[in-house]
């Protein structure tokens, strides 16, 4: 599986896109967050992926994590 979007730096500070994405979501009145890669990573482990994986996609905007589910 990939998942492929904004998502935070594990230290918060970035990248832009991701940190605006999360304040839009807040100034909408939304439930959504911006998560950080660690925590995506860690959904899908706790899915029962494996082999999980985290790289750039369009570097400084979307990141993907992938994973096998067996």
């Amino acid at each position: 599986m990939h998942l492929i979007g904004e998502m935070l730096d594990n230290d918060h500070m970035g990248p832009g896109d991701a940190a605006i994405w999360g304040l839009a979501e807040a100034l909408a009145n939304s439930t959504g967050l911006a998560h950080t890669r660690s925590e995506c990573a860690r959904y899908f482990e706790s899915a029962g992926f494996t082999g999980i994986a985290i790289d750039d996609f369009i570097p400084g905007v979307l990141a993907r994590v992938s994973g096998i589910k067996p």
